[in-house]
């Protein structure tokens, strides 16, 4: 299902009038084009008609895949408190008033406040890949392979590389002139991090998986142990 309103926007450089379409939903079991439209911004950019200036959409969306059984919900920082509850809400009434078999299909539910977050929940889910690994194998590397001072690393993003089934990390560090650059994804890694925090990931269920969900999970195996 795609819910979808309309909204205008007024070019601040010629003053054009654009219509542009709000996808409050996307399904992309049904609608299959609108995944590739997500993944290349292509669903958020509006070009002025007139002048040719190009505006880049920022808005609230519902991402559903229903045949890998995930549902992200992108909050783009606004009212995220409320967001969260209602999202909560909605799952909550999907495995229980509504008894559909979303349950069985383990299915998973996460909130995103970035862009480049959403993207990564979809390439990581595709992959058949555990989101909860992914950040915990980034924590570990921040905490015990970064060779730099940690006030420099500004974002570490899992990516695939293009035409190809490798996956790497991408790094972005702040005040360095090069300041991308990449690590392979090592999946010998990924296993032993799946060995190591299976029985204990699951205690800390949430929506937001991320980087200070991961340094809660490291913490309660790692600063007594």
């Amino acid at each position: 299902m795609i819910s979808q309103i309309y909204r205008n926007v007024t070019c601040n450089q010629c003053n054009e009038v654009m219509e542009y379409d709000v996808f409050d939903s996307v399904n992309v079991t049904l609608n299959p084009i609108l995944k590739d439209k997500v993944i290349n911004d292509e669903l958020f950019v509006l070009t002025c008609p007139k002048c040719g200036k190009m505006f880049y959409l920022s808005y609230p969306f519902t991402y559903n895949d229903m045949d890998v059984h995930y549902m992200i919900r992108y909050t783009n920082n606004e009212n995220v408190d409320k967001q969260k509850e209602e999202f909560n809400t909605f799952v909550n009434t999907i495995n229980s008033e509504l008894k559909s078999n979303f349950k069985e299909l383990s299915y998973k539910y996460r909130i995103v406040n970035e862009y480049e977050r959403l993207k990564e929940k979809v390439r990581i889910f595709d992959r058949d890949l555990d989101d909860r690994i992914i950040e915990l194998y980034k924590y570990e590397f921040i905490v015990n392979g970064y060779d730099k001072e940690l006030n420099n690393l500004d974002d570490i993003i899992f990516v695939n590389v293009d035409g190809s089934a490798e996956c790497v990390f991408i790094l972005f560090e702040k005040d360095v002139i090069d300041n991308v650059r990449a690590i392979s994804f090592d999946e010998m890694e990924y296993t032993r991090l799946e060995k190591e925090y299976e029985g204990v990931i699951n205690r800390f269920n949430d929506f937001e998986i991320d980087l200070l969900w991961a340094q809660k999970v490291y913490n309660s195996v790692n600063i007594n142990s």
